[in-house]
């Protein structure tokens, strides 16, 4: 799957489609049907259910069961990663080696954009040479592997904690090259994205950083230094960089500084006001998943209230499935969020620790997926849904969860 993420959207959800009907074929065969007779799956489905009956009973079915028909299939991604877990005792040293060939190919096409000033995706993709590329690509963003897509930071700060997760679990047996490589891959993978300019990105790896800080159980101290330098590389960028410097640090401040500081611009926070207002209208079972893009041009305002959603996915499920579809995805948040405050409570309190370093890393991927207080994609992005899938069916396998 490593390899699959930086392929982008199409590919990553055609791996969850394949390897989905896969684990199909092998539940059936080997009759091990508790994977769905366990409590965390019913509820799942049930909940998968509930969104389909929605998008039924809105105004426009067909477009709504674009996004809840086949949601189902990333809870069977979801099933199938742990599966394999409970099968393969390799399956994590064959995972890292796929995230260190993964984070490699990404670097290597950034390092050609930058010295070259020249994506070779894009002119693989499209034909476009440097010059027609600086012009039709005028921004400072580095987009590297992703081509025409602005995601290159938010692939690397998602799955970063995925990579950790596992680094830590097989770090005894690593030899000393290979944990070099790795921390130069981490280091020069932090640096691309403040490179990407991706302001959401940047605040995700800094999440990292600080829930890190507090959470990890270390006895070396050494480490705690490492996995503070993108801090360094942060102050570092502020002063060298002057459209760094004045995209995240002036404008994020003056942003601060108003009214709309969780919205980073007035736009989205056109799209927050609306999408609440549609959420007040339509309280318990919202307008349908894949509807805003449709209701808010009932919305009049001096701003354009419209686009695919409203950025923000607590909004964006509020608006569209209401409190009754939105309540399991917010106490989803809240579970993740009292497991991060009770380690940290166990660890400070009765120098206990109620989480291991695997379990925190995932935790963060998690709640990078959760969190509610920035600018987000959508909640029904078949990219995002995979990483989320991906991370959090490594979670709750660590927790024994989906033994028989």
């Amino acid at each position: 799957m490593p390899l699959a993420f930086i392929l982008g959207r199409f590919v990553a959800d055609l791996f969850t489609v394949i390897i989905s009907l896969i684990f199909l074929i092998f539940l059936i065969l080997e009759k091990k049907y508790y994977y769905f007779i366990n409590k965390i799956s019913i509820l799942f489905f049930l909940w998968c259910f509930l969104i389909i009956i929605i998008s039924l009973f809105s105004k426009d079915p067909i477009l709504s069961l674009e996004s809840s028909l086949f949601y189902f299939r990333f809870g069977l991604f979801a099933l199938a990663i742990v599966y394999v877990l409970n099968n393969f005792s390799d399956w994590h040293s064959l995972l890292l080696n796929f995230f260190i060939t993964s984070y490699s190919l990404s670097l290597l096409v950034v390092l050609i954009e930058l010295f070259f000033n020249f994506n070779i995706v894009i002119f693989l993709m499209t034909g476009y040479g440097p010059e027609i590329q600086a012009q039709v690509y005028s921004n400072a963003r580095v987009t590297g592997i992703f081509g025409e897509e602005v995601m290159l930071g938010s692939f690397i700060a998602r799955t970063i904690p995925i990579f950790l997760a596992i680094l830590f679990l097989r770090f005894d047996t690593l030899s000393f090259l290979k944990i070099f490589l790795v921390i130069s891959l981490l280091i020069m993978s932090i640096i691309v994205i403040f490179l990407s300019h991706e302001r959401a990105s940047i605040f995700y790896i800094l999440m990292t950083i600080i829930i890190m800080i507090f959470c990890l159980n270390l006895k070396n101290k050494f480490i705690y230094l490492l996995i503070s330098s993108p801090i360094f590389f942060l102050t570092l960028f502020t002063f060298l960089n002057k459209n760094f410097y004045e995209r995240f640090i002036l404008h994020t401040y003056n942003q601060m500084s108003s009214v709309n500081f969780i919205s980073f611009s007035d736009q989205y926070l056109n799209y927050y006001q609306t999408a609440f207002q549609i959420f007040l209208e339509n309280y318990l079972f919202g307008i349908g998943p894949k509807l805003y893009r449709l209701e808010c041009f009932n919305y009049v305002s001096d701003l354009n209230p419209c686009n695919t959603h409203p950025h923000n996915i607590y909004l964006q499920l509020l608006s569209e499935v209401g409190l009754i579809g939105s309540i399991p995805i917010i106490l989803l948040l809240s579970i993740f969020v009292y497991l991060i405050f009770k380690h940290i409570i166990s660890k400070v309190f009765y120098k206990k620790e109620y989480l291991t370093n695997y379990q925190i890393c995932l935790l963060i991927s998690c709640l990078i997926f959760l969190f509610p207080f920035i600018p987000t994609g959508s909640f029904f992005n078949n990219y995002l849904n995979v990483v989320f899938f991906f991370s959090s069916a490594m979670l709750l396998n660590s927790f024994k969860l989906y033994k028989s």
